[in-house]
Order: structure tokens, then sequence, then C-alpha cells
């Protein structure tokens, strides 16, 4: 097999953010069904399962422990779940998806705030506590921070 090879071998993009969970079938139906992130990839046999857009953006992969792996990866591993993922979704209405998650019994620790760099930010949690940030903020890199606000 011969593969096709960028020239000057960038980073490319984000590919995916893995989030361990504790009942991965779970994690599925509310990501598919409450968040309605479509499954784009499935691999029940390595534990990974991938959702979100179909085309190249970042996906989330839905990742239970795995037992085989040497005890101290599998304990780091059921560690993480959880926590904070530090992943950050964008939404355009954030009051509406609030609105709608919590009608689907989403809870927001966090409910939606206006934050001091310009946009609105909330938090939400899985089933397993694992934390999520989403932010509305269209005006993100069009706004001028002020100083330092210029490229390193």
């Amino acid at each position: 097999m011969v593969r096709a090879k960028e020239a000057k071998g960038l980073l490319h993009r984000v590919w995916v953010v893995r989030v361990f969970v504790s009942d991965q079938e779970a994690a599925i139906a509310f990501f598919r069904d409450v968040l309605e992130l479509p499954v784009v990839l499935y691999a029940p046999q390595f534990k990974w399962v991938e959702l979100g857009p179909p085309d190249e953006r970042a996906k989330i992969a839905l990742v239970e422990p795995d037992p085989e792996a040497a005890p101290e990866i599998f304990e780091w591993q059921r560690a993480q779940i959880g926590s904070s993922t530090s992943v950050v979704f964008e939404t355009k209405n954030i009051d509406a998806l609030f609105d709608r998650l919590r009608e689907r019994g989403v809870r927001f620790p966090v409910p939606p705030q206006e934050m001091p760099w310009g946009g609105v930010m909330a938090v939400f949690e899985d089933l397993d506590g694992n934390r999520y940030q989403v932010v509305e903020d269209p005006d993100h890199y069009k706004r001028d921070y002020g100083e330092g606000g210029d490229s390193p």
C-alpha cells in the first residue's frame, strides 16, 4: 500500500478528543440521542466509537477503560471518568441549546453566562459527570483582545 504524504509533515487538524466513560453504550445514546452528535465510526472490538460531524472537524471518541491493559494504565483510564474533559463545543444559540438540553435532563453546573472576553459560556455534564464547556462567540476571531492580541 502506497500512502500519499503531505510534503512538509505539518499538523493538519485536531482529529479526535478521547473521553473515558464507564458504559460506552449508554454514553453513545447520550451523545447521539440527547446531544444529537452522529456516530461516524463504531469499533466495539477496540472499545472505540467516534461521534461528531461527518466532515474533517474534530470528533469525540468515547472509550471504556480497557481491563486487559497494564494495571497502571487501566487505573489511570478509570480515574479520568467524571472529570473535566477540556472539550469546548461551539453553538450559534447557547440559550436555545441550554433550554433544549435541560428539557432532556442534561445537568448544567454552570448555566450560560457572559464572559469577560466577550462570549457566553456554559458547562454541562454527561452521564458519568464528565464536564464539557459550550460557547457562543461569533466574534471570537474578529475581536480585538488588546495588548498582546497579535500573533506570537
